[in-house]
């Protein structure tokens, strides 16, 4: 017996009312807790201590943290090596960086899509919008072929959209 401190009566009872639960209910499932990621609702930012690191500087280590920035959605991260302790200047200056850096790539990203607007005009995906041109057009798989003189790159010809693709490769050939 589990109990044997239990009457009998009241063990029956208890063991009568478990499995009349378990029937009702069936047997344990597991709970999954979705997580959503929205974009531009979370940053995550954090200094580690790099001491261990083993860095040195004229044969003496160097004691020195990281900050680390994480844009939740997207996946953008952003580390600098910070001297000295946690402060908020540390972090705003590490945050100043890594919004800095995110601004420099949104707008080259921007530059990048207007020059693929620009020629792909006349085709069937000149309406696009950036994220079905970023699927499209740049999420393709390709064999990557490299020599010493050029990179090659042959995607399928039966892509959907490789014509388009040929154009905007001859246009900004040009």
């Amino acid at each position: 017996r589990r109990h044997p401190e239990l009457h009998p009566g009241v063990r029956r009872t208890l063991e009568r009312r478990v499995r009349a639960w378990k029937a009702k209910h069936g047997p344990d499932r597991e709970i999954i807790f979705r997580q959503r990621h929205e974009p531009g609702r979370r940053g995550l930012s954090d200094f580690a201590d790099a001491t261990g690191l083993g860095v040195t500087v004229a044969g003496k280590p160097l004691a020195h943290k990281l900050y680390h920035f994480r844009l939740e959605h997207s996946g953008f991260c952003h580390a600098a090596v910070v001297l000295g302790g946690e402060s908020f200047v540390a972090l705003a200056g590490g945050l100043q960086d890594a919004l800095w850096l995110r601004l420099l790539f949104s707008a080259f990203a921007s530059i990048l899509f207007d020059v693929l607007r620009r020629a792909l005009a006349g085709t069937r995906v000149a309406r696009a919008t950036a994220g079905t041109l970023r699927l499209k057009l740049l999420k393709i798989g390709a064999r990557v072929t490299v020599s010493v003189r050029r990179v090659r790159a042959a995607m399928d010809s039966a892509h959907p959209y490789a014509d388009a693709f040929a154009r905007v490769h001859a246009r900004l050939r040009a």
